[in-house]
């Protein structure tokens, strides 16, 4: 059952916000450091996921919902992550981070 008071669902809303936040930034910061500019992007973006697996993790945690398990969460989460990151990676090719 899911919450439905205003006030809790605000405060989920703004900690999931909140953590992904700290996981993007965390993709971006890595994507600037490892990105040789040569290497293929899917393989930087890789690095990057295991340089930021802390801030995933938390990710899970904090966006895991009643009915399911942390797996089940992290495997949702984890579906797109990949394609996120070669995104920020071709992102940071282009300068679109300063």
């Amino acid at each position: 059952m899911q919450p439905t008071d205003p006030a809790i669902i605000a405060k989920v809303k703004a900690e999931r916000e909140a953590v992904t936040k700290v996981y993007v930034v965390c993709l971006v910061q890595a994507a600037k450091k490892l990105d040789d500019r040569k290497s293929d992007p899917a393989t930087i973006a890789q690095a990057m996921l295991s340089a930021c697996a802390v801030e995933f993790n938390r990710q899970v945690v904090v966006y895991r919902t009643h009915g399911a398990t942390l797996e089940q969460m992290d495997a949702i989460l984890r579906k797109d992550a990949l394609g996120q990151a070669i995104e920020i990676v071709l992102k940071n090719r282009q300068g679109a981070f300063h």
